[in-house]
């Protein structure tokens, strides 16, 4: 997932190419989808290894943040938000730990995951823009040949649905899973240290 900006870079080489030369640029963009396709597989396959890791850590950290408010505010105002707010299993937490440390323990996995997830949504932005320089790029080399559409803009159209980061449920990574970790990690701060 990291070195896709590392191989998206190769379509630098296209998108300076002379436009004079028709052959050249046709021959430079088959070079340039082979080669991002190439490299796009083998960080698809990475983040497949790595995807549902990933996946319990969120949910996990998710988890830790969310009973470190509830303990806090169970605390704060002795409501028994246990019962209401999440299920029983939290009721004997305070026995075991306390807001402080749960809030400590996700503090440990909070920025590696928090990286991770940007950089998700960071590969995907930039796969869509890449993805959408050489589509235009080649429409203009077809329009300059006379042909029609050609094989690589199929592929070109279809790239950023078939290489996404996605989570294994499906979903592609955007910027939504890192602003709910940082609003939760916000408030649980912003809880404690009041």
């Amino acid at each position: 997932m990291w070195q896709r900006c590392q191989a998206l870079s190769a379509t630098a080489t296209y998108l300076k190419a002379d436009e004079s030369e028709n052959v050249n640029i046709a021959t430079s963009l088959d070079r340039t989808l082979h080669c991002l396709e190439y490299a796009l597989g083998l960080s698809a396959r990475r983040w497949s290894v790595l995807s549902v890791s990933v996946l319990l850590s969120f949910v996990a950290e998710l988890l830790a943040l969310l009973c470190c408010l509830t303990l806090w505010s169970d605390e704060q105002w002795h409501w028994s938000t246990c019962h209401w707010l999440v299920a029983c299993p939290m009721q004997h937490l305070h026995a075991i730990t306390s807001p402080l440390s749960l809030f400590g323990a996700s503090f440990c996995f909070f920025d590696p995951l928090m990286y991770v997830l940007v950089e998700g949504a960071l590969a995907n932005m930039d796969l869509r823009a890449r993805a959408a320089q050489l589509l235009a790029a080649s429409r203009v080399t077809s329009a300059q040949q006379g042909a029609g559409e050609s094989k690589s803009y199929t592929i070109l159209v279809e790239l950023p649905r078939t290489y996404a980061v996605r989570w294994p449920i499906g979903r592609e990574l955007g910027l939504l899973e890192p602003l709910v970790l940082l609003g939760l990690f916000g408030a649980c701060a912003t809880a404690l240290w009041h």
